[in-house]
Order: C-alpha cells, then sequence, then structure tokens
C-alpha cells in the first residue's frame, strides 16, 4: 500500500549563510545511551517500529559510525531529533523530527541551520535529503533546497 510521496532534495552549501536563529535550541551529539533514549523518545510517536532497529544494533558502533545522530532541546526538554550521514564524498540528512506538540515554533529550522552549517564546515559541497511532509518541504524550501525528483513510498502490509 502507498504510503507517502517523498521529494528528493538537494542544497548547494555554498550558498548558505548560517544566519541568526529566532529560537533557543541546545543541539548536542548522541554519544550515550540515556541521550538515545531521548531520540527514541521523538521517534516513537512517528514510527514505533523503528524502535526495534535501534534497540537491536550495537551501541558502539552507533555513536562512532558515520551516521550521527543529534537531540535538539528547548528549556532542557528534547523537542527535536535529527540523523546526519557523512560518507567520504557526500551528506544527507535522513531524519529530522519535532515533537508534535512543539512544531512549527522553529526547532526544525533550527536543526536544519546546525546540520548545514556542521556540513558545510566538514567541506561538504552539497546537502541532500529526502521531504516526506508538506512541512518538512516548507522548511526545506525556505532554506535553500531545491527538488530533484519525486518517488512514491510504500509499506508493506502483511
Amino acid at each position: 500500500q502507498k504510503d507517502v510521496t517523498e521529494h528528493a532534495m538537494i542544497c548547494e552549501l555554498s550558498n548558505f549563510l548560517n544566519n541568526d536563529v529566532h529560537v533557543t535550541l541546545s543541539i548536542e551529539p548522541v554519544t550515550s545511551i540515556l541521550a538515545l533514549n531521548e531520540f527514541l523518545d521523538v521517534l516513537r510517536s512517528y514510527d514505533p517500529m523503528a524502535i526495534h532497529f535501534f534497540k537491536n544494533i550495537d551501541k558502539n558502533t552507533l555513536f562512532k559510525g558515520q551516521e550521527q545522530f543529534f537531540i535538539g532541546k528547548h528549556n532542557a526538554v528534547t523537542t527535536t531529533i535529527a540523523m546526519l550521514l557523512e560518507t567520504d564524498n557526500s551528506c544527507g540528512v535522513f531524519t529530522l523530527m519535532t515533537q508534535k506538540d512543539m512544531q512549527k515554533k522553529g526547532y526544525a529550522t533550527a536543526m536544519m541551520k546546525f546540520l548545514m552549517n556542521r556540513a558545510k564546515v566538514a567541506g561538504f559541497q552539497f546537502l541532500t535529503l529526502s521531504a516526506s511532509s508538506d512541512a518538512g518541504y516548507h522548511i526545506y524550501d525556505r532554506l535553500g533546497f531545491i527538488k530533484i525528483s519525486e518517488f512514491d513510498c510504500f509499506e508493506y502490509v502483511g
């Protein structure tokens, strides 16, 4: 069954200016089981099945791999999560989620600006992602991402 239409997007980071963010969001890497659980608490509300994947992987690999996980906190409450994948020649955002009751306050935009700046400072020319929601698409569009393709995602219901 069709789940969602996603939009493949790309941003040329040389055009990105890390201008001020209008919200207070403390962003930290996930480097402990405690932080991972905070990450999973946000993820769980969107995709309960993804929790099984994270519970079964080697935590030492998780914290030292190409995948970098981040949590964003406002007033010590985890509001936003993100995953950035860096390889030798490419960089992509694979997760960006905000607690449902904390949306439309600028937290996802602040996290995206953090990720874009991190990728740019690391020397990447482009940042890629797949927008799976209209809200996300509009954030990415405002930040300079352009749509290069769209595709349908399907979910097996067995």
